[in-house]
């Protein structure tokens, strides 16, 4: 069936309250994972604004006059920050 999804890999949803041990139940979770040879992915949400980069830095001064997405690489790690549209900008 073409309009039937599928996925090729699992997918575990963990939601609750803040607080209650997500994190730290993830915190065990993950190693065991890795150990049976499984790659994980963690997608956050937050409930509240945040900003990976830092006043003052390039990668901030960048966004702030309008470069989007702004995209940080280094040797270890890179983050992709864009800003989420208002809801009346997508309709």
């Amino acid at each position: 069936m073409a309009n039937e999804l599928t996925a090729s890999f699992p997918i575990l949803g963990i939601a609750a309250w803040s607080g209650t041990g997500k994190t730290t139940l993830l915190e065990q979770l993950l190693p065991r994972l890795r150990e049976q040879g499984l790659k994980v992915a963690v997608i956050k949400h937050a409930h509240h604004s945040f900003d990976v980069d830092q006043p003052g830095k390039d990668s901030y001064k960048l966004r702030s006059a309008g470069a989007a997405p702004v995209l940080i690489a280094s040797r270890q790690r890179f983050a992709l920050m864009q800003e989420t549209p208002a809801l009346k900008n997508l309709i």
